[in-house]
């Protein structure tokens, strides 16, 4: 439990640094390069584990990344224009893809298509929000996974 909670640990240290390295080193690629960050299987498994957690300790979401809304193509505004969508709601994002979603940077994408193969269909949700508002500006986007809150609480 100890080892795989350190691999777990260490494993996070890594994508998180791919993705900071990913957003501060390579600007220009940021909005054309189909590569860019990508969701690897050890992406895949960090975030499983994380949503595992999550969900354990009762939560409703876990934000995956966040970045600056200035690499957005549009500056964030989708998604600050973006509404939250309540519980009785989510049956029809599952159908419609945001608005926001184009604005995005090219690599942070896949983590939208990550949420479409592996947990749409198990009534996970997707969403977009500012996470910041620094000196009254539109600050971070962060992303994150949702699920209602009563889901989790069948696991305690």
């Amino acid at each position: 439990m100890v080892a795989e909670r350190d691999a777990l640990r260490e494993l996070e240290q890594r994508v998180s640094k791919d993705l900071e390295r990913w957003v501060i080193e390579r600007p220009a690629e940021r909005g054309k390069s189909p590569g860019g960050f990508e969701v690897t299987d050890k992406v895949r498994l960090l975030y499983i584990a994380k949503l595992r957690q999550a969900f354990s300790r009762g939560e409703s979401d876990l934000m995956l990344v966040s970045f600056p809304s200035n690499l957005c193509s549009d500056g964030g505004r989708e998604v600050a224009d973006a509404r939250p969508l309540d519980q009785d709601r989510r049956s029809y994002q599952a159908s419609v893809r945001p608005a926001w979603l184009p604005t995005l940077p090219t690599g942070v994408r896949s983590l939208y298509e990550f949420w479409e193969e592996a947990l749409k269909q198990g009534g996970f949700g997707f969403e977009a929000r500012i996470v910041c508002y620094p000196e009254g500006r539109t600050g971070d986007v962060g992303l994150f996974v949702t699920w209602p809150p009563s889901a989790s609480r069948h696991v305690n």
